[in-house]
C-alpha cells in the first residue's frame, strides 16, 4: 500500500480536494532593506478571513524581529511558520550558517509566541537533504519548499526535480523521494502543466485562464501561494496587477476553488493528519 492510500484524508477520492493556502511574508520584492509590505499586508488577511481562509505564513525572522506584535496578532487566526531567518539562499550557507539561522528563528519564535515552530519554508524554495535534517533536529515538523512540476518553458532555480504531487514523508536518502520518515513534505502541487497557482502567476495571467486549467484538471491536492508583497501596488519588475488588483483577483479564484469543492487546510493540520 502507498502512502497515497495511507493518506488520512483519503485525498485520491475524486471528491476530496485539500487546497493549501500560504504566504511568504518578507521584506519588499525589489528592496531587501524595507519590509513596507508588512503594515499593508491587513487587507490580505481581510480576503481570507471573509472566504473563512486558514492560511499559513511563513515568517522570515527579520519580519519577527521587527513586528513581534502584528506576528503574535496574526497568530491569533493564522498558522505562523518559518521562512528562515534571513532571506538569504541556503544554498549560500554554510551548514554551521544554516543550523544557526534554525535555531535563532525557534529561540526568537518561542520567546514571542510562547511555542515551537513546526513549519517551514525555505527563501526561493532551495532547499537540500542536509536542510531538511538541520529542520528535524531544530523541532519542525514539515516542509514546504519543494516544487514537484514546472512549466517547460521557463527556468526556475527552486525546481529541483521530479518529486511527488501529494503530501508525503520524506526519504532521508532524497528529499524528493517518499520515505518512512516523520518529517513530511508539503509540496508546492501545480494545477496543470506545471503552471504554478501562485501570486505572480495569477497576477499576469489572471483568474480565467487558471479556471479553465482546473475545468481540466483538479489536484486531490493543491497548493495556492503567494507573497505578502503581491497585495500591495509597487512599481518595476513584476509588478503587474500589484495591490488592489490583485486582492480581487485572490478573491476570484478562492470562490472558485470553494465553488467546485476544495477544502482549504493550514499547513499544520495536513501535516498533523499525515502523522
Amino acid at each position: 500500500m502507498g502512502l497515497e492510500d495511507d493518506y488520512p484524508f483519503n485525498l485520491m477520492k475524486k471528491n476530496n480536494k485539500i487546497c493549501f493556502v500560504s504566504v511568504d511574508v518578507e521584506s519588499d520584492l525589489n528592496d531587501e532593506a524595507s519590509f513596507s509590505n508588512i503594515n499593508s499586508i491587513e487587507h490580505l488577511l481581510g480576503v481570507f478571513r471573509q472566504n473563512s481562509v486558514p492560511a499559513t505564513l511563513f515568517v522570515s525572522g527579520l519580519v519577527l524581529e521587527k513586528f513581534p506584535e502584528l506576528v503574535k496578532k496574526w497568530s491569533v487566526e493564522f498558522e505562523i511558520g518559518s521562512h528562515n531567518y534571513t532571506h538569504d539562499s541556503l544554498t549560500n550557507l554554510s551548514a554551521e550558517e544554516k543550523t544557526l539561522q534554525i535555531n535563532n528563528f525557534q529561540n526568537l519564535y518561542r520567546r514571542n509566541l510562547g511555542k515551537t515552530c513546526v513549519g517551514f519554508r525555505a527563501p526561493r524554495h532551495l532547499i537540500d537533504n542536509e536542510e531538511i535534517k538541520f529542520l528535524q533536529d531544530g523541532d519542525f515538523e514539515y516542509d514546504s519548499s519543494v516544487i514537484p512540476d514546472y512549466v517547460s518553458f521557463k527556468r526556475y532555480g527552486g525546481f529541483k526535480g521530479k518529486a511527488p504531487l501529494m503530501p508525503y514523508r520524506v526519504s532521508e536518502k532524497d528529499y524528493l523521494k517518499k520515505g518512512e520518515s516523520r518529517f513530511i513534505e508539503l509540496p508546492l502541487t501545480p494545477v496543470l502543466g506545471g503552471f504554478p497557482l501562485a501570486g505572480t502567476w495569477i497576477r499576469y495571467f489572471g483568474p480565467s485562464f487558471f479556471r479553465t486549467l482546473l475545468f481540466f484538471r483538479k489536484p486531490n491536492f493543491l497548493s495556492l501561494m503567494m507573497h505578502s508583497w503581491d497585495a500591495i501596488e509597487f512599481n518595476g519588475p513584476n509588478s503587474r496587477n500589484s495591490g488592489e488588483k490583485y486582492l480581487h483577483q485572490l478573491e476570484i479564484i478562492l470562490k472558485h476553488l470553494k465553488k467546485i469543492s476544495y477544502e482549504f487546510k493550514s499547513g499544520e493540520k495536513i501535516a498533523n493528519e499525515l502523522k
